[in-house]
């Protein structure tokens, strides 16, 4: 049985690098009932609640007191170390006896504060011996990678066996065939994150509720996590947030709606959504409680009659589930995935735009729905994605496909 090693974060404490990764092993176990897909995390955690959730937020708001240039040297020498005394023989362990490896999906190829590039770049120097066939499939890449970054990336992968790269939006694409492929490095074909497959992944619960008025899953996340991940968010934001996501309730609850505020998972997160229910004060706003696992950010999206949200993969969720749902853009990932599934209108930017336009958007989204015929073609295209990823693999293996044959449909696919 041939195993095949995925490298993600899985375990991370945004629950929805989690969903990605579940439904990438499931729908591989279902193409491929013969092999074993697991998953590596890029951050050594090996089960969800593990890791440095609180100490890491800790350790970061200490270093964002730094000027620029030194909290970028100081991340960088911390996480060099990591890497280096840590992290390098828990990856050697876990990927022993590995048949393939794929890099995705999520986020991966960022450069934020050189956690990917440091990371992805140590453990791909652990899977040159033997050479194995290698994937990238289903990532994010940013746009703003600076020099050190597309280095540390492209050492990383220059040396290995790559059969396939498909990235997970029309952005990713060309970000990747403009910063990473050269000299070996093939340039990337477009594929849909492993996420659109969540409705095939996570049952419907059984038990439905009485409502009185449709019920809004408003989606919070901690102004300073943002900041750190994006450029696009302006300093003055973060003092803002806390008054606009207020705002945003008030005005989704004048408009009829109940709503419940819901996050994917971190502490930061958490912590700050009790400030936004606490400066609200109104018994029609709830909250939804803390989810602890993939399937338990899946349920609390799915319990909704609406979403609008800001973390990519709660608007995935909600398409997933044909849940009508509006994007807070704080990143191009953001747009760039609305887009992709000819949502383009019911994305917001983040700063700019007032409560009252989002809460209008929210409405209009409720009543036109999710388009069943679009809906069924974006799960269907994800899943021929998954599978073109694997008919590489297993060529790169020696079983399957011809390599004429893949070659053909590479042709047929341009």
């Amino acid at each position: 049985m041939p195993r095949i090693d995925i490298l993600n974060v899985k375990y991370s404490p945004n629950l929805g690098d989690g969903v990605i990764a579940e439904c990438l092993e499931e729908e591989i176990a279902r193409q491929r009932p013969g092999w074993d897909a697991k998953s590596v995390d890029l951050a050594g955690r090996q089960d969800f609640g593990t890791g440095l959730d609180s100490a890491r937020g800790r350790v970061l708001r200490v270093v964002d007191t730094m000027p620029l240039f030194l909290r970028r040297i100081a991340l960088f020498l911390i996480l060099s170390a990591l890497v280096r005394f840590r992290l390098r023989s828990h990856w050697r362990r876990e990927l022993k006896g590995s048949d393939a490896i794929v890099l995705g999906g999520g986020q991966l190829i960022a450069g934020a504060d050189f956690n990917f590039p440091i990371k992805i770049n140590g453990v791909l120097k652990e899977i040159r011996r033997p050479r194995r066939p290698f994937a990238v499939f289903g990532v994010g890449v940013a746009g703003n990678l600076n020099r050190t970054a597309k280095a540390l990336f492209k050492r990383g992968l220059k040396p290995l066996e790559i059969v396939h790269v498909a990235v997970r939006d029309g952005a990713s694409v060309a970000h990747w065939d403009s910063q990473i492929a050269a000299n070996g490095i093939a340039t990337a074909a477009r594929c849909r994150d492993p996420g659109l497959l969540a409705g095939e992944v996570y049952s419907k619960s059984a038990f439905g509720e009485d409502r009185v008025r449709p019920l809004v899953g408003l989606g919070i996340v901690n102004p300073r996590t943002l900041d750190r991940h994006s450029s696009a968010v302006p300093l003055g934001h973060v003092d803002r947030a806390l008054d606009q996501s207020a705002q945003l309730a008030r005005c989704l609850l004048a408009s009829g709606f109940d709503v419940s505020l819901f996050t994917n998972g971190p502490h930061d997160d958490e912590k700050y959504l009790g400030l936004v229910l606490e400066s609200v004060g109104n018994p029609r706003l709830r909250r939804s409680p803390r989810p602890r696992l993939p399937r338990d950010l899946a349920g609390i999206v799915r319990s909704f009659d609406a979403v609008v949200a800001h973390r990519l993969h709660a608007n995935i969720l909600a398409y997933a589930f044909r849940i009508p749902h509006v994007g807070l853009a704080w990143d191009p990932k953001v747009r760039a995935f609305f887009n992709s599934v000819d949502r383009g209108p019911f994305v917001v930017d983040l700063v700019d735009s007032p409560p009252h336009a989002v809460c209008s958007l929210v409405a209009r989204a409720y009543r036109d729905g999710i388009d069943r015929t679009t809906h069924r073609r974006v799960v269907q295209e994800t899943r021929q994605a998954v599978g073109v990823c694997l008919d590489h693999l297993a060529a790169g293996m020696g079983e399957g496909r011809s390599e004429e044959k893949l070659k053909l449909q590479n042709s047929v696919g341009a």
